[in-house]
């Protein structure tokens, strides 16, 4: 509601809206979601099963060869470092 009010403002003063819907979405974004963006099986595991399929390993899935080797070499701790 609070970002409402603050959108329903600029408007009416005629300030960029867009620009600040995309700021509070990127602040809700880094609040809430991971800073690693690994697959888990536990978010694939209900998919899977509202599909109607048994149980799959995640590696037939999803690979996250990528995202560990960038935690290994520091660069997602250098990422967030510079805010």
């Amino acid at each position: 509601m609070k970002h409402l009010c603050r959108l329903f403002v600029r408007a009416a003063l005629g300030l960029p809206v867009l620009l600040f819907l995309g700021e509070e979405l990127y602040k809700d974004a880094d609040k809430f979601l991971e800073r690693v963006p690994r697959v888990e099986p536990e978010a694939i595991a209900p998919i899977v099963e509202f599909m109607g399929k048994k149980p799959i390993p995640l590696e037939t899935i999803a690979d996250n060869s990528v995202i560990d080797r960038l935690v290994r070499e520091g660069f997602i701790e250098k990422l967030y470092k510079k805010r």
